[in-house]
């Protein structure tokens, strides 16, 4: 599944999820999800994000998690899709990439993402006193 969902075959993730293939599998690269997000597959992700299953925060490590590949690559379609879902950790921060310890509500304000900038800060629970918030934006 997780090269379909790369691709960003719809149908073919359709499919698979028909057939009750995981969708957290990490055994054969990135989760789904993950890689979705990844490479800027709204729909993919859309069709994931039905599935009350869907790990919406990822991995501890690499690959970074969903809301960070979205905000990193000014994906702000698929930012706002993952913030549907309440139990996204909108305090996620890359733990293992280029931005280590950035959160996405930073990336996005460098990014220059008005609209997922302000639902990111308006959420409850998001650490808006975090410096790199501060750092990253000036």
């Amino acid at each position: 599944m997780e090269i379909a969902a790369r691709a960003g075959y719809v149908e073919v993730v359709r499919f698979l999820l028909e057939k009750n293939v995981t969708v957290n599998d990490e055994e054969a690269g990135s989760p789904p999800l993950i890689s979705a997000a990844a490479g800027g597959h709204s729909a993919v992700v859309k069709l994931l994000l039905e599935r009350p299953d869907i790990d919406v925060n990822g991995t501890d490590t690499w690959p970074p998690p969903a809301l960070i590949w979205a905000t990193q690559r000014a994906y702000e379609h698929i930012g706002l899709e993952l913030l549907t879902r309440d139990n996204i950790d909108v305090n996620v921060t890359d733990l293992d990439h280029e931005v280590k310890g950035v959160t996405a509500l930073a990336i996005v304000g460098v990014v220059g993402r008005e609209k997922i900038f302000n639902i990111l800060f308006d959420r409850p629970g998001v650490d808006r006193a975090n410096a790199t918030v501060l750092q990253f934006a000036i």
